[in-house]
């Protein structure tokens, strides 16, 4: 693509972009849906589960933690929660199978393997352990 054509396509795409409006009829009946809350979610799940409490806050504070629009755009919360549960297990060392977490978030468990992969990728997670006799 020439580059003289290139600046009027991008040209062309800022004046349609200016000129799409919302019809009024429409205007006063658009609701913004809120931004989701994963602890919402987390906690749905673990009580579901009947998974320990241990895990649960700390998978909400590995959430909290880890808030970014960005790595969360576009991803299925029930999801999220379930990678979030999962880690939180494996850092506690509770057997927590990825199968047992995706049959009560309704994922499969490459949606877990996925989303674990893209929290560790994207986020350092430092764990300071204590000795189990302090």
């Amino acid at each position: 693509m020439k580059l003289e054509n290139y600046y009027k396509l991008q040209q062309n795409y800022e004046i349609n972009k200016k000129s799409i409006t919302m019809p009024p009829e429409y205007s006063h009946n658009l609701s913004i849906p809120s931004i989701f809350a994963i602890d919402n979610y987390i906690s749905k799940l673990a009580n579901i589960a009947k998974i320990d409490t241990k895990i649960e806050r700390l998978a909400l504070e590995i959430a909290q933690k880890t808030n970014n629009n960005f790595f969360s755009d576009g991803k299925a919360p029930n999801g999220l929660a379930a990678a979030y549960i999962y880690l939180a297990s494996v850092l506690l060392g509770v057997n927590l199978l990825q199968i047992d977490v995706s049959n009560f978030a309704g994922v499969t468990e490459v949606t877990i393997r996925n989303r674990c992969k893209d929290i560790l990728n994207n986020f350092k997670l430092v764990v300071n352990a204590k000795p189990a006799g302090l």
